[in-house]
């Protein structure tokens, strides 16, 4: 998502899955459903890339 001043913001809202997670011996052993909402800020950006290269745009990867 982009704002009108240029700030690039990631946002996941909603994303559900199934994760392994837990303190006790029960909830380690069975994956439990979970709902993750998440917000990355990557502060002031150009609002579009100058090129495809993989230096000038967000890398999932790294994220």
């Amino acid at each position: 998502m982009y704002n009108a001043a240029g700030t690039q913001i990631l946002t996941l809202t909603g994303l559900r899955f199934d994760a392994n997670l837990g303190i006790l011996a029960h909830e380690k052993t069975s994956p439990q459903p979970i709902q993750v909402d998440a917000e990355l800020n990557l502060g002031a950006q150009p609002l579009a890339p100058r090129d495809d290269d993989i230096l000038h745009v967000l890398d999932y990867r790294k994220v």
